[in-house]
């Protein structure tokens, strides 16, 4: 293959000679996704009597909210393909705006629960504010993000 038509490494292309999600990409989609993600792994792994105040706690539609950007991201990824449809290609094109608005929005749902109060932070929830900062750094800085979201399979 000819390196000078590609700007990243040969390895970082698929199959369709576009980029593929890199392993940063990746943590930040499952961080983004978290929420969701336990909960589909908690009801897929739940054989026992009833756990209905993990699951209250877990389905709570605040906590849910910060996810819905980022899992359409990730929906979307299975479907960029060639002869996909507008719509995923629209999504696609729009895929780093869709995480940095869960990543907004999953810090505006930490300071909603626990305020702007120091005091009021656990380890868990200062936890959160920096990976949904740092995940907000890596979109705002990574030139390897912003081209894989400008590129489509034809």
């Amino acid at each position: 293959m000819n390196n000078e038509k590609f700007k990243y490494d040969f390895l970082e292309y698929n199959k369709y000679l576009v980029l593929k999600p890199n392993l940063s990409l990746k943590i930040i989609l499952f961080f983004l996704c978290k929420e969701t993600l336990f909960v589909v792994f908690f009801l897929a792994f739940s054989f026992r009597g009833d756990d209905s105040s993990i699951m209250k706690h877990l389905l709570e539609p605040s906590l849910m909210l910060s996810n819905i950007p980022a899992l359409i991201v990730l929906i979307t990824i299975f479907y960029r393909k060639p002869g996909a449809g507008q719509m995923v290609k629209n999504l696609w094109k729009y895929g780093r705006e869709l995480l940095f608005l869960s990543s907004l929005l999953g810090l505006a749902v930490i300071f909603q629960k626990v305020g702007f109060s120091l005091e009021n932070y656990s380890f868990l929830a200062i936890f959160f504010i920096l990976g949904y900062s740092a995940a907000f750094v890596y979109l705002l800085f990574s030139e390897q993000t912003r081209d894989l979201f400008r590129e489509f399979p034809d």
